[in-house]
């Protein structure tokens, strides 16, 4: 019975995992394009 719900938890955890890391990945990329995007437009202004 416990052996059987671990199974059932796993593919749920490593779904859970994989949500975040995408998150991460997409918080982290948007991130860096609106800091990149910012410095672009600060480079235009002085100019």
């Amino acid at each position: 019975m416990i052996f059987q719900s671990t199974v059932m938890v796993t593919p749920t955890m490593i779904g859970i995992i994989i949500a975040l890391i995408i998150f991460w990945v997409i918080a982290i990329g948007l991130a860096v394009w609106v800091y990149k995007d910012a410095k672009k437009r600060d480079m235009n202004a002085a100019v």
